[in-house]
């Protein structure tokens, strides 16, 4: 940190800080819908930038900045969702797009909630995602429900969209959760497909979670 302004403790400056980058205060007001730094507001790729004092975190820990940059998007993102979706230790959680930085952040961070983790992924990268902690692995083009059953799992973290999406709700578990960030398959399901989803979703009073803002929490 270089500068703060006139309200900010001054013993800031010279600290290292990670800044979040769904920002809930601007200018010194809140914000009635949180903007992005590079979506709403310019800033993600800048050498510095201005943001509140309450969303730029001191760091004190050895990691570098390579692997401090990946907690913004890639872990930050994933975190919420599995925080969304409630997963604890013992739910069997689905991971699609599990190869992605958001995806194999959501596979390392349900692990280390002691949750066993079936990742979807091309099959160039099965290895990797067993080696992170996956317990299983999936083709992504591979027949969700085929490979395992209806009613399989307790979380679907979702982070592809398309076709595929209506699966999803079909191997999850009464009462299960899903978790959607993401659509790099497609932001659209067909008709059909989502009359069927919507049904599924109310016969197994699933819940279903949009996680773009974060939850405070996070």
């Amino acid at each position: 940190m270089v500068a703060t302004g006139p309200d900010v403790n001054a013993g800031r400056i010279g600290a290292r800080v990670l800044v979040e980058p769904c920002l809930r205060e601007v200018g010194g007001q809140t914000l009635p819908t949180p903007w992005f730094l590079g979506s709403e507001c310019n800033g993600g790729f800048a050498q510095y930038v201005v943001v509140a004092s309450r969303h730029a975190y001191r760091i004190d820990c050895a990691l570098d900045d390579v692997a401090l940059a990946s907690f913004p998007c890639s872990y930050s993102t994933a975190e919420d969702m599995l925080v969304r979706a409630g997963v604890v230790q013992g739910d069997r959680v689905l991971v699609t797009g599990a190869s992605g930085g958001v995806g194999s952040a959501a596979v390392h961070l349900a692990r280390a909630r002691g949750a066993e983790v079936v990742a979807v992924c091309s099959a160039a990268n099965h290895d990797e995602m067993l080696a992170l902690g996956a317990s299983s692995v999936i083709s992504r083009d591979d027949d969700l429900v085929h490979k395992l059953g209806r009613d399989a799992v307790d979380v679907a973290v979702d982070l592809v969209g398309g076709p595929q999406w209506a699966a999803l709700l079909d191997v999850l578990k009464p009462f299960g959760r899903l978790a959607v960030a993401g659509a790099i398959g497609s932001p659209q399901v067909q008709t059909h497909t989502a009359n069927k989803a919507g049904r599924i979703r109310f016969e197994k009073a699933a819940q279903h979670q949009g996680c773009i803002v974060h939850a405070a929490a996070v």
